[in-house]
C-alpha cells in the first residue's frame, strides 16, 4: 500500500506567508454559548446550531434558542441531520434523539429504552434510511441499532452483523451520499481493523492497518465521495481514501479530524480538534493546503445556499467567511507595478511580492541597508535598476550598489509615485514636487506649483499627471507640464487615478465626482457617479480587466463598470462585505492575469474576476408571526376567520445571511390590494377587511436585488356575518313580507279614511289663506285713502274734500263688494283701479298723467284675482312719481298673451336706484303681500302667476323709471 504522511511541521512550513480566507466572528445576537459543535442549513434555509447550552435556529436576523423547557431532550446537542421528509433530527450528549417538524419538537420513545438497555452511551453517528428507519451506533455496544418508525420509533432492534469485535461499520442510505460509522466496543486502539463498507450499493470489507479509532463524541462522521468515486473516511487523526478494488491511501494529520466536507468545487475541507481547518484544492491531500482559524478547535464547517462559509469552534462560537474565492495575505500593500510579465507588490514591510504567470507568490527581500528605513511607499524596477521609496528616503539599487538620491544634496526626496518615461529615466513625484531621475541622479526639478497625485504612461508614450487639487490633468512633455483636456471643466478636481483601456479610452478616477471616461475617438467625456449607480463618488483607484470592465476601489468597497454594451449602456455592480470585501477602504486596485488585487488599509486580498459576482441566490421567505385583532394566531397556509376577525398584523421574514440591515419585500393582499407595496421592515398591517377570501403574496429581495423564486402565499378566509347568510336573509325576507302585508292593509284603510278629510281640510285652509291675504290688503289700501282725505281736510279745501270723499265712498263700495269674491272680472278690476288712480291724482302735490292701454282682444269678462294689481300701482305713485314731482306719467297696459294676460305698470319716476340713494326706507307691505298671494295662487291653481320688476334706463345708463310685469292666466 502507498502511504503519504503530512506532519505538523510540514503544515506550518507551507503556510508561512500563504494566502488564507478571511473569517469573522458571526454577529449572532442571542447565541447562548461560544461552544458550538455543529452548524447545519436545512432545506428551508434556516441555520441550526448545536451548542452546550441549547439548540439554536437562525434566520439571518434573529437567533431562537430552544432548551428542555421548549420540548427538546437535552441542552447539549452534538449532531444534526435532515431526512427526506424534511424532519430535522438531533442527538444529544446522553444519547437521546428527537426531531423537529412543523414548529414542534418530538422526542422518540426509543431513547428511553436505549438508555435503559445500554446504561451510558453516546451516539457515534446516525442516519434515517429506507422506510424512515433510524439507524445509529454508539460507544458501548457492538453493531448498530435499527429503530422502525412505528409508534413514534418505540422499538429497538440490535443488529450484530456476525462480525469480529474489532469490525467497524460504514453504512449508507439508498442514495449513497450519507454514511454511518459503527464504533464497536471499547478497545481504544486496533492495529488490525476491518470496515464493512456499503459503497455504491455494494457491501464489502476493507482492512485498515495502524489506524487509531478511539471514539470521539464531537466528531461529525460524514464521509465524502468525489467525482472520481473515491470515498474519504476520517478516523481520528487520519483520512483514508478508499477506491473500490484499489489500494487504500492514508494521510496523517497533526490533530484529530472532527469533520470533512467536499464542496461543489471538489475542494476538501478538514476540521481538526486544535489546529483549525485545512482546505485541499480539488480534494488532493498531497497538495499544499490553505489554513483557516488555525489556532482554534473547529468542530464543523458548512457552506450555505448563498455561498457563505460557516465554521463552529469550541472557543469563540461561530465564524463566517462571505466568499471562499477571496483570498487574503496579512500584509499591508502600498502599490502595484508590473515588470516582465510579473506583478510587483510593494509591501509596507519593505518586502516586494512577486506574482508570476504560474500564480505563485514569492517574496524578494529588501536590501539590508533598508531595514531601518521606515515603511515602503512604492517600488519600481527595470533591467538595470531598482528604486525603493521609503518613508525616509528614495534609494536606487544599481549594479549591486545602493545609493540614496538626495534632493539637492540636502533634504530627502520621498516620492509616492515612480514611472519610467524612457530608458532609465524615471519621473518621480510626491504631493508637492515633480523630479526627473536618471539612474541615481536628480536631473530635473519642476516647481510650478502643480501638486501631483497620480500618473499614467499611455500607449502613445504620453505621460499624464493628475493633480491633488482642482488643476485637473497635465501632460509631461519636453520637461514641461502642458494642460490636458483642459476644456472639460468637470475634470477640474482632484484626480486619484488614470487608466487606459484596450480601445484607447482614458478612464479618470476623481476624489469627489466619480469616474470619467474620455472617448478619444468621439472626443467625448462620459460621467459615472452615484446617480449612475456607483456606491461612492470617491474613487481611490481603478483598473481594467481583460474584458474591458472597470474595477473601482473606493472607501466603501468595489464598483464594477461593465462596458460590453457600450459607454451609453454601462452596467454597474457594487461589491461590499456581503461579497467578501472584508476591508471596504481600498487604496489601490490592480488586475493581473485574470485576478483583481486590492490593497486595503489592513491587508492585501485578491480574487478571480469571475468569482466576484452578485448574489443571485433567491432568498427564502416565510411568515414569522400573525396577529389577528392583536391576538396571536397559528401560522397556517389558510386561516378561517370570523367576520369580526378582520384586523391583521403579519410579520414576514426572508432568510439571508449576508450583512444586510434592511431586508426588502414586495407584497400584496390579492382580493383587496390593487398594487404591490414595498416594505423594508416586513411589518404588514391591514384593518377592517371586509368578508371574503384573500391571499397574502410576498417576495423577498436579497442584498443585490434578487427576488424569491416563487411568492409565499398565505390565505385568509373571512366568513360572512350571520346576517349576510342565505338562511338568515331568507327568514328576514319572509318575516318582512308578512309584516308588510298586514301593515299595508292597515295603512290602506287609514289612508283612504284620512285622505278625504285631508283634502277637504286643505281646500278650506287654502281659502282661509286667500281671504286672510285679501283682508290684510284691503285695510292697507283704505288706510292710505283715509290719509289722503285727512290731508285735504287739514288744508281746509272743502271742495276737494267733498269730491274726494264721494269718489272714495264709491271706491270703498267696490272694494267691499269685491273683497267677498276671490276673483272678479277684468272690467271690474279696471273700474276700481281707475277710481283709485283718480283719488291719488287728486291728493298728489304735482299732478301726474295717467295712460290706460287696453288690448282689444282681451276678454273683459275674464276673471282675475281681486285687488292684485293695485299694490304695484300704489308703489309706482308713492315711490316712483311722488319724489320726482314734475313731468310724471303712469301707464297701465293690459295685453293678451295667448291663454295669459300681461299687465304692465310703468312709471317714469326716480327708479329704485335713486330711491335707495335718497335713503328711502319705506317697505311696501302691499307688494310683499301680493307676492305671497301669487305663490299661493300658483300652488292652488297649478298655474303660473308671476311678476317681475324692470329698472328702466336711458342710453346714458341713467334711471328713467320702473316697470312691473304681471303674468296672469285667463282661464282660472
Amino acid at each position: 500500500m502507498k502511504r503519504f504522511y503530512l506532519f505538523a511541521f510540514l503544515f506550518f512550513a507551507l503556510t508561512i506567508h500563504c494566502q488564507t480566507l478571511h473569517f469573522e466572528i458571526a454577529a449572532l445576537k442571542g447565541l447562548p454559548s461560544s461552544e458550538v459543535y455543529k452548524v447545519f442549513e436545512d432545506s428551508f434555509g434556516f441555520i441550526w446550531l448545536a451548542t452546550d447550552a441549547g439548540l439554536c435556529r437562525y434566520d439571518g436576523n434573529l437567533v431562537t434558542t430552544y432548551t428542555v423547557k421548549d420540548g427538546i431532550s437535552e441542552n447539549v446537542i452534538f449532531k444534526i441531520y435532515e431526512d427526506h421528509k424534511h424532519r430535522i433530527w438531533f442527538s444529544t450528549l446522553s444519547g437521546y434523539f428527537f426531531y423537529y417538524e412543523n414548529g414542534k419538537f418530538t422526542q422518540i420513545e426509543a431513547s428511553k429504552k436505549a438508555k435503559k438497555d445500554f446504561k451510558t452511551f453516546q451516539v457515534a453517528s446516525f442516519i434515517v434510511g429506507e422506510n424512515d428507519t433510524l439507524y445509529f451506533t454508539g460507544s458501548t455496544f457492538r453493531g448498530l441499532i435499527k429503530v422502525p418508525p412505528q409508534n413514534n420509533y418505540s422499538q429497538l432492534i440490535h443488529v450484530y452483523l456476525q462480525c469480529k469485535e474489532s469490525t467497524r461499520y460504514i453504512l449508507s442510505n439508498k442514495k449513497g451520499t450519507e454514511y454511518l460509522i459503527g464504533s464497536g466496543l471499547s478497545a481504544p486502539i486496533f492495529k488490525d481493523s476491518t470496515y464493512l463498507l456499503n459503497f455504491l450499493d455494494t457491501l464489502f470489507s476493507v482492512s485498515f492497518r495502524n489506524i487509531f479509532t478511539t471514539y470521539n463524541s464531537i466528531a461529525q462522521y460524514h464521509m465524502a465521495i468525489t467525482e472520481n468515486k473515491k470515498v474519504y473516511i476520517p478516523t481520528r487523526n487520519q483520512i483514508a481514501i478508499v477506491s473500490k478494488g484499489k489500494d487504500i491511501e492514508y494521510y496523517n494529520f497533526p490533530d484529530d479530524v472532527l469533520q470533512i466536507l467536499k464542496d461543489k468545487d471538489g475542494d476538501l475541507w478538514v476540521c481538526t480538534a486544535h489546529r483549525g481547518g485545512f482546505i485541499f484544492k480539488g480534494g488532493n491531500l498531497k497538495s499544499k493546503p490553505m489554513r483557516f482559524l488555525d489556532t482554534l478547535s473547529v468542530c464543523s464547517v458548512m457552506i450555505d445556499k448563498e455561498g457563505t462559509i460557516w465554521a463552529t469552534t469550541l472557543e469563540k462560537g461561530v465564524f463566517q467567511c462571505m466568499n471562499k474565492y477571496v483570498l487574503t495575505l496579512p500584509e499591508v500593500a502600498k502599490n502595484f507595478t508590473t515588470y516582465e510579465n510579473q506583478l510587483l507588490i510593494s509591501f509596507a514591510s519593505k518586502k516586494i511580492g512577486i506574482i508570476s504567470t504560474t500564480d505563485s507568490l514569492t517574496f524578494m527581500p529588501p536590501p539590508a541597508n533598508l531595514k531601518k528605513e521606515g515603511t515602503l511607499n512604492t517600488f519600481l524596477r527595470n533591467k538595470h535598476s531598482r528604486y525603493y521609496s521609503t518613508s525616509k528616503n528614495l534609494y536606487c539599487l544599481s549594479e549591486n550598489s545602493l545609493a540614496c538620491i538626495q534632493y539637492y544634496g540636502m533634504n530627502p526626496f520621498i516620492p509616492k509615485q515612480l514611472i519610467f518615461i524612457g530608458g532609465d529615466t524615471v519621473l518621480a513625484f510626491n504631493s508637492f514636487h515633480i523630479v526627473s531621475i536618471f539612474k541615481n541622479k536628480l536631473i530635473l526639478f519642476l516647481s510650478n506649483h502643480f501638486p501631483p497625485n497620480c500618473e499614467k504612461k499611455l500607449t502613445t508614450k504620453q505621460v499624464l499627471i493628475g493633480s491633488r487639487n482642482n488643476f485637473g490633468i497635465v501632460e509631461f512633455k519636453n520637461n514641461t507640464l502642458l494642460p490636458y483636456l483642459d476644456h472639460f471643466k468637470e475634470l477640474k478636481t482632484r484626480i486619484n487615478c488614470i487608466e487606459e483601456d484596450s480601445t484607447g479610452n482614458i478612464w479618470i478616477a476623481t476624489n469627489e465626482k466619480g469616474i470619467y471616461c474620455y472617448n478619444t475617438k468621439q472626443k467625448r467625456l462620459y460621467e459615472f457617479n452615484e446617480n449612475s449607480g456607483l456606491r461612492s463618488n470617491k474613487i481611490n483607484s481603478c483598473t481594467i480587466d481583460e474584458n474591458g470592465n472597470i474595477w473601482c476601489g473606493t472607501h466603501v468597497g468595489i464598483s464594477k463598470l461593465i462596458t460590453s454594451n457600450g459607454l451609453e449602456n454601462v452596467t454597474i455592480q457594487n461589491f461590499d462585505k456581503n461579497h467578501g470585501v472584508f476591508d471596504l477602504e481600498i487604496n489601490a486596485i490592480k488586475e493581473f492575469k485574470g485576478k483583481i488585487y486590492c490593497a486595503s488599509k489592513t491587508a492585501l486580498f485578491y480574487f478571480e474576476i469571475g468569482k466576484m459576482v452578485m448574489n443571485i441566490s433567491p432568498p427564502e421567505v416565510y411568515v414569522q408571526s400573525i396577529y389577528i385583532n392583536d391576538k396571536s394566531a397559528p401560522i397556517k397556509d389558510t386561516l378561517n376567520l370570523n367576520y369580526n376577525q378582520n384586523n391583521f398584523h403579519i410579520q414576514i421574514k426572508s432568510i439571508s445571511y449576508k450583512k444586510v440591515d434592511n431586508k426588502r419585500f414586495y407584497y400584496t393582499l390579492k382580493g383587496y390590494d390593487k398594487v404591490w407595496y414595498l416594505s423594508n421592515s416586513g411589518d404588514i398591517h391591514y384593518t377592517n377587511i371586509p368578508y371574503g377570501t384573500y391571499t397574502l403574496s410576498f417576495y423577498g429581495i436579497n442584498n443585490d436585488g434578487t427576488f424569491s423564486r416563487q411568492p409565499h402565499l398565505s390565505s385568509f378566509i373571512i366568513k360572512k356575518p350571520y346576517w349576510f347568510t342565505w338562511w338568515f336573509i331568507s327568514i328576514e325576507l319572509l318575516l318582512f313580507i308578512i309584516i308588510l302585508y298586514f301593515l299595508m292593509r292597515f295603512w290602506k284603510f287609514k289612508i283612504e279614511k284620512k285622505q278625504l278629510e285631508k283634502f277637504k281640510m286643505e281646500q278650506k285652509i287654502s281659502e282661509f289663506k286667500m281671504t286672510a291675504l285679501r283682508s290684510q290688503m284691503n285695510p292697507h289700501f283704505i288706510f292710505n285713502a283715509i290719509n289722503s282725505i285727512q290731508h285735504y281736510i287739514l288744508k281746509q279745501d272743502t271742495f276737494k274734500s267733498y269730491n274726494y270723499l264721494s269718489k272714495f265712498s264709491l271706491l270703498i263700495r267696490n272694494i267691499l263688494d269685491n273683497s267677498q269674491e276671490e276673483y272678479i272680472s277684468i272690467s271690474q278690476e279696471i273700474n276700481t283701479l281707475k277710481l283709485y288712480i283718480e283719488l291719488e291724482q287728486m291728493r298728489f302735490t304735482q299732478p301726474f298723467d295717467f295712460i290706460l292701454d287696453m288690448d282689444k282682444e282681451l276678454p273683459l269678462d275674464a276673471y282675475i284675482p281681486t285687488m292684485l294689481i293695485q299694490p304695484f300701482i300704489e308703489n309706482s305713485i308713492w315711490h316712483g312719481l311722488m319724489p320726482k314731482k314734475t313731468n310724471c306719467i303712469l301707464e297701465l297696459i293690459f295685453k293678451r298673451k295667448g291663454a295669459n294676460m300681461l299687465v304692465v305698470i310703468r312709471d317714469n319716476g326716480i327708479g329704485r336706484d335713486e330711491e335707495l340713494k335718497k335713503n328711502i326706507s319705506h317697505i311696501s307691505k302691499g307688494s310683499s303681500l301680493t307676492e305671497e298671494r301669487l305663490r299661493e295662487l300658483t300652488i292652488n291653481n297649478n298655474k303660473q302667476f308671476t311678476f317681475s320688476i324692470v329698472d328702466l334706463t336711458d342710453n346714458g345708463g341713467n334711471s328713467k323709471g320702473t316697470e312691473v310685469r304681471i303674468m296672469l292666466p285667463l282661464d282660472v
